[in-house]
């Protein structure tokens, strides 16, 4: 809740859009029957890895997410303030070290928000 009160204030435009995309991807993957009342923001480093490594049991953490059909029932998304990197890529490298499947929509690293201002006021 901090975090999208300081978000609404320095960068509403960004905000709405970040809630629109993360709700409308959550809204696809969830059954209509199963949509989950919350959703989890996952740090990466220190958090779910260290390094390349998984920490702890954040792979059989990832699994429970998902049903037994394999569909999500918990929405979930990766923020980072690393970056460097694609959210495809950071996605790829994510779905191989938890063995679970990570969309780039579920990686917000810490440029991923600026990506459409970039657009907007390249020179």
């Amino acid at each position: 809740m901090r975090f999208q009160r300081s978000l609404a204030f320095v960068f509403p435009r960004i905000r709405n859009k970040f809630q629109s995309q993360a709700s409308r991807y959550f809204s696809s993957q969830l059954e209509s029957e199963q949509r989950s009342s919350f959703g989890i923001a996952f740090d990466i480093d220190g958090v779910i890895l260290r390094g390349r490594d998984p920490i702890g049991g954040s792979p059989q953490a990832m699994r429970r997410l998902y049903g037994d059909s394999g569909n999500l029932n918990v929405p979930f998304l990766f923020l980072t303030n690393g970056g460097g990197v694609p959210e495809s890529k950071r996605a790829n490298e994510l779905s191989e070290q938890l063995g679970v499947k990570i969309l780039p929509s579920q990686v917000l690293q810490g440029h991923s928000p600026f990506k459409s201002l970039s657009e907007r006021y390249l020179l």
